[in-house]
């Protein structure tokens, strides 16, 4: 028997779309806080590149995991700048 693949991908919730992105931004620029601007142009360049479509309200759903993960205290905001730093629990997971 031959294995097949299935057309199918797999698909990242808006929240690991972030942390991907994040993680990705923060190699490439070398700062421990990065603007939610970035992060959303990191998640689409990111899409882009895995030919993974984002929905037609991507930017507001970028924006709304990012509150998520705040309201979990994975990422807190600096100031009322819209920069995000990464806190010690949100390094653990």
């Amino acid at each position: 028997m031959v294995s097949t693949r299935s057309g199918k991908s797999t698909k990242h919730t808006y929240a690991e779309r972030v942390l991907n992105a994040y993680s990705q931004a923060q190699r490439e620029h070398r700062r421990q806080s990065l603007h939610i601007a970035t992060l959303r142009a990191q998640v689409r360049k990111t899409a882009q590149e895995r030919k993974d479509k984002l929905g037609p309200n991507w930017a507001s759903w970028v924006g709304k995991a990012v509150r998520k993960l705040e309201e979990q205290g994975v990422l807190e905001p600096i100031n009322s700048s819209g920069y995000v730093r990464m806190t010690e629990e949100g390094k653990k997971v």
